[in-house]
């Protein structure tokens, strides 16, 4: 007989006990929150005695026997607790460690250790680790910073907590206020999660068309540090079982905790971070600085060299104070490297000693205005000198020398300056000249040709000039003796070969000796000498050949045609290393394809360079690697490193995750409403109908009964508008 078949002594008591369940039917609706209960269901199944009737364990009360709690889903001592104190014997686990039994679910399971036993782990430098055993037998590793090690789980993080915005509904425990309904409807209120994470009652109870699930449907998900939670159908709403089975921390939470490697000292601290186990990861390294380190100060010219442009000065000291938040004695808090600055001369420096800066020309080019940097990095202004006259002011001065004898000065960039010589009437003549000028000139002499020469010096006298001329004493370079017509050497070893050379002295044009050269007797080459000329292989490859000058200075024949170091065989090609481009490959090792020129003198690359390594790319490429689970393309692209990027596949969302979305009741006259969406792991779909937000909208044609003041009970229908008419 299946052990779960109540037996025919224990049927009597266990149909009472279901006769009493159905008397109750009209206290709460037919598949209130009460409805769809497990087993190990304890909470909200009625009182002891309704639990014993109800266990197919519990007739020893009747039959005078102790009735014993065994590990069956079963409260079966009546005491309204279920599997209380089973378990505990020593075993063995799969894994092949020492473990306990306990009950999970109605079972026996053997696990590492007994729920809610503790264990302390040395974590070093005077702080232990506290482990505690969860309910389902599995260690929560605290962590190694003294703080408490159990997770304690606050806000959007506790127990029950959910994401702000979602919607569901909850059972009402109550009737309609008709009374009709009662047993044969789904009464419940629309609940909205607050900012906070908690659940609030958003509109009143009242009675659903359809409700939210269908008996016996049951499904988990995820919650608080790494947890789960059954979510249960009570015939029309879904319930939230409490969170089990949780990690010691929230995924991503990073903690503060001594600095292990550092001796604990004050100022230095390293991070744990929560991993996606939800377990306390290893402690980072050391960061911080020592709390008591004294201050440095640090003095730096502005210039280099020059204290007497100024200086900058800094001081450098680490900034914390401890912290009693956790850990024995108090755990430090991170000491920071904290550099301020004391004193800072140096936005005051203009330039750099010496350095000279031109300002532009001055009236006179002789001088330019600029400025230059002193010893005290300021700069200093040279002016311009200021100017004598005004430029291009005319002037008429005396020849004091001459009676009646006058000049004109005109005004140039630097002062007066003479514009002319001495004017008046001098010995009954015009002035040529003024005072202290003197001239030396060469002029042409002797023969009409002028390639002689005589100096000539000329001073001004009494406004005219007075000329001294030498002697026509400066033959020209050459004679018609210097004409000649030699033979000269074409070189050493060059077969005592000779060319004409003819000189001639030209006292017609230049003036000069010129000589002239033939060389057309000379031979091609002198003897010994070498030359290389280009040639082709028999296999089309480019080569040199090379020639020697004979005995008689003739060039000899070539020697064969030898294959250059650059040679190759027309159209062949080959692989070559090489750096590909930083903007386009990230300038990692490459090769390239080259292909032999058509003469055979060289390669010519044919491919660009490109990567080596298989797994880099061209930065912005994209690729198309498959499909997707949901049927959208698999394109991966290159980032800015040169490599591959993830996958573009991602679902959507988590499949049977399950969420309330805004929408418009079409039936209810377009009102603002929320629906169920349910997550297939490509898409979102319809779970459920859209409700109104407005609890007072309705469909048009519905009909309800109320009870009215003065009236009586009345039948309402929903009107056009979607609205409950008044009682009339």
């Amino acid at each position: 007989m299946d052990p779960t078949t109540p037996s025919p002594r224990f049927q009597a008591p266990w149909l009472l006990g279901v006769a009493a369940l159905a008397l109750a039917a009209c206290l709460v609706e037919d598949g209130g929150p009460d409805g769809g209960r497990r087993r190990d269901d304890s909470e909200g199944l009625g009182d002891a005695s309704t639990l014993r009737s109800s266990s197919p364990y519990d007739a020893g009360e009747d039959a005078g026997e102790a009735a014993v709690e065994a590990c069956d889903g079963w409260d079966n001592n009546g005491n309204g607790l279920v599997d209380e104190g089973t378990g505990g014997e020593r075993c063995t686990t799969s894994a092949g460690e020492e473990g306990t039994l306990i009950c999970v679910q109605g079972g026996l399971k053997c696990v590492r250790c007994s729920p809610g036993q503790q264990k302390n782990e040395p974590c070093g430098c005077g702080i232990d680790r506290t482990d505690t055993c969860n309910e389902t037998g599995r260690w929560v590793f605290g962590s190694c910073d003294g703080c408490p090690a159990s997770y304690t789980p606050s806000g959007c993080d506790k127990v029950g907590a959910c994401t702000p915005g979602d919607v569901e509904y909850r059972p009402c425990d109550m009737c309609p206020a008709d009374g009709g309904a009662c047993g044969t409807r789904c009464v419940g209120a629309r609940w909205m999660c607050s900012n906070s994470c908690a659940w609030v009652q958003a509109a009143p109870c009242e009675v659903l068309s359809q409700p939210e699930c269908t008996a016996d449907q049951v499904f988990e998900e995820p919650c608080g540090a790494c947890g789960k939670r059954q979510v249960v159908c009570d015939g029309c709403f879904w319930t939230r079982k409490p969170c089990r089975d949780q990690g010691a921390c929230v995924p991503g939470r990073i903690r503060d905790v001594p600095c292990l490697s550092g001796a604990c000292l004050p100022g230095h601290v390293a991070t744990s971070t929560c991993t996606e186990q939800c377990q306390w990861g290893a402690t980072s390294a050391c960061r911080g600085c020592t709390l008591s380190t004294p201050a440095q100060e640090t003095t730096e010219y502005c210039v280099a060299g020059h204290p007497l442009c100024g200086a900058k000065l800094t001081r450098t000291q680490c900034v914390g104070e401890p912290t009693d938040s956790c850990g024995p004695g108090g755990g430090p808090l991170e000491g920071q490297l904290t550099t301020t600055t004391v004193k800072d001369e140096c936005p005051l420096v203009e330039c750099n000693p010496g350095d000279v800066v031109d300002l532009g020309a001055c009236q006179c080019p002789t001088y330019r205005r600029s400025k230059t940097c002193g010893a005290d990095c300021r700069f200093q202004l040279t002016e311009c000198p200021t100017p004598v006259c005004v430029l291009g002011q005319l002037r008429t001065v005396a020849c004091t020398q001459y009676d009646n004898a006058s000049r004109t000065e005109k005004c140039e960039s630097c002062g007066w300056a003479a514009a002319g010589g001495c004017a008046g009437n001098v010995s009954g003549l015009p002035c040529q000249c003024y005072p202290g000028q003197a001239q030396t000139l060469l002029r042409s002499c002797g023969p009409s040709n002028g390639c002689m020469r005589q100096q000539v010096t000329r001073t001004c006298v009494d406004c005219r000039w007075e000329e001294t001329v030498g002697a026509c004493n400066q033959p020209p370079p050459c004679t018609t003796a210097d004409n000649s017509v030699t033979q000269v050497s074409c070189g050493a070893n060059t077969c005592g070969k000779t060319f004409t050379r003819t000189t001639t002295c030209d006292l017609t044009t230049t003036c000069s000796l010129l000589v002239s050269d033939d060389r057309s007797s000379c031979p091609p080459c002198q003897q010994g000498q070498t030359r290389q000329t280009s040639c082709t292989t028999g296999t089309g490859a480019c080569g040199t050949q090379t020639s020697t000058c004979d005995a008689t200075c003739s060039w000899g024949a070539p020697s064969a045609c030898q294959a250059s170091p650059s040679s190759c065989t027309p159209g062949t090609t080959k692989t070559e290393s090489c750096t590909t481009s930083a903007s386009l490959y990230c300038g990692v090792p490459g090769s390239r394809t080259l292909k032999c020129a058509a003469n055979g003198c060289g390669w010519n690359p044919i491919t660009d360079c490109l990567p080596t390594d298989p797994s880099r790319c061209k930065k912005g490429d994209s690729q198309a690697v498959g499909t997707c689970s949901c049927g959208t393309p698999d394109v991966r692209t290159c980032d800015s490193t040169c490599q591959w990027g993830p996958s573009s596949c991602s679902p959507a969302c988590t499949a049977g995750t399950v969420m309330s979305q805004t929408c418009v009741a079409t039936d209810t006259c377009n009102a603002a409403g929320h629906k169920r969406v349910k997550c297939t792991g490509c898409a979102w779909v319809d779970d459920g109908p859209c409700v109104p937000d407005d609890a007072s909208r309705c469909k048009p044609g519905d009909t309800k009964t109320v009870v009215c003041q003065d009236l009586g009970t009345k039948t309402l229908t929903c009107t056009a508008s979607c609205s409950w008419p008044t009682c009339q």
